[in-house]
């Protein structure tokens, strides 16, 4: 059976590293990371965190990834030619 798993609040501000006081914020204002409500408990969704991570994640122009050899050796150049 495929079990789903859900945060509270202060383990998905550890994980995420956004604050307690800003996920409450969010919460307030209607923003940020979908949430559930039961009762008085809040309770993240890991998927949905996961998601929302996954969302903001920045691609750096030179990764290590193809031609990174590459990318390096454009780099010193581009810098030996400026300086």
């Amino acid at each position: 059976m495929n079990e789903q798993k859900y945060l509270n609040e202060k383990e998905t501000s550890r994980l995420t590293g956004i604050a307690l006081s800003t996920l409450r914020n969010q919460r307030f204002l209607r923003r940020g990371l979908p949430y559930i409500k039961v009762g008085k408990s809040v309770k993240y969704d890991f998927t949905d965190i996961v998601s929302f991570m996954d969302s903001r994640k920045i691609q750096p122009e030179f990764s290590s990834g193809k031609g990174g050899d590459n990318n390096i050796t454009e780099l010193a150049k581009t810098k030996k030619q400026i300086t």
